[in-house]
């Protein structure tokens, strides 16, 4: 979904990270990015892209960290993803 960067930057563990605000409570969590490409409440369309993968914060090799949360508490995102 379309979404508000409430957050781009570095944060420790996730590295570079970026976190969307979406409606009725959801947010997503982007971490270990080599470069964030959006910046703090910035408007952001579904689609965009908006980092680079990379390995940042506490990881051992390229990958993205990904999670929805539901009221700042992480959700499974199994369902949120078909």
């Amino acid at each position: 979904e379309s979404g508000r960067v409430s957050y781009a930057g570095y944060m420790r563990g996730f590295g570079n990270v970026i976190v969307l605000s979406h409606d009725r409570g959801y947010s997503t969590v982007y971490g270990h990015n080599s470069v964030n490409l959006v910046k703090k409440g910035q408007y952001v369309k579904k689609g965009s892209i908006i980092g680079k993968v990379g390995r940042t914060g506490n990881a051992t090799g390229s990958h993205l960290h990904f999670e929805i949360r539901l009221s700042g508490k992480p959700v499974n995102p199994l369902p949120y993803l078909k």
